[in-house]
C-alpha cells in the first residue's frame, strides 16, 4: 500500500504543489511497525496547504528527520520479561486459579468423589 498508493500520490501532489498546480500536499508516518515486514497499526497523515506550509524543507519525511509532529510522545520500550516473570505476573498461573480450573475439568469426566481424591493429590 505504501509504495503503490501513498508514495505515488505523495510524489504527484508534491510535484503539482511545487509547480502551483495544487494548493495541498501531504506527508505521512506509519505507526506501530514492529520490525521489517511488521504490521502497521495506523498511518498518520499530515496535510500541508499554501496557508499552512510545512516548516523547513518542502520534501517528504525521511528517516533521521525530526518528528513531523514533535508533541507526539514515543511509546516507552517495554523491557523483555523472562518466562518465569511472565508466569508470575499472569493471573492464569495463579495457584487458586489453577486449582479451580483443574477441578472444573476433572468434574466434567469424573465423579465428585474421584475429583476430591485427585484434587487432594494435586495439592
Amino acid at each position: 500500500m505504501r509504495k503503490s498508493i501513498l508514495d505515488l500520490a505523495q510524489d504527484e501532489l508534491l510535484t503539482m504543489y511545487k509547480y502551483n498546480a495544487s494548493n495541498v500536499w501531504f506527508d505521512y508516518q506509519a505507526e506501530g511497525k514492529a520490525g521489517r515486514g511488521g504490521r502497521v497499526a495506523s498511518i498518520l497523515i499530515y496535510i500541508y496547504t499554501r496557508e499552512h506550509p510545512k516548516e523547513g524543507e518542502q520534501r517528504p519525511w525521511r528517516k533521521g528527520d525530526l518528528p513531523l509532529y514533535p508533541f507526539v510522545e514515543e511509546p516507552e520500550t517495554k523491557e523483555k520479561k523472562t518466562l518465569a516473570q511472565k508466569i508470575q505476573t499472569n493471573e492464569f498461573y495463579n495457584v487458586e486459579n489453577q486449582e479451580r480450573i483443574s477441578e472444573h475439568f476433572l468434574s466434567k469426566y469424573l465423579s465428585k468423589r474421584e475429583v476430591a481424591y485427585y484434587m487432594a493429590q494435586i495439592r
